[in-house]
């Protein structure tokens, strides 16, 4: 399942989604500038190190679910939001 689809099924409704999508993408911006292989949670938006670029459906240990992408596939999988 792609991300937006994830995080449209956690969403309530459209304002939740546009505003979680939002902060998504400032959180996944601020990973890359800061060169850290960290990634995030896409439901707990808890900050997850040692995560690829590219990962998709890693384990989160927060909130005990596989929904941990790298930033830089959180910002490809929104780009057409934004």
């Amino acid at each position: 399942m792609s991300i937006l689809k994830q995080v449209r099924k956690l969403s309530p409704n459209e304002e939740v989604f546009e505003r979680v999508t939002s902060e998504l993408i400032e959180r996944a911006i601020a990973l890359m500038e800061s060169c850290d292989s960290s990634g995030l949670c896409i439901r707990c938006m808890e900050e997850v190190e040692g995560v690829e670029p590219d990962a998709c459906g890693y384990h989160c240990e927060e909130c005990d679910t596989w929904t941990v992408y790298g930033a830089e596939e959180v910002l490809l999988s929104v780009a057409p939001l934004a």
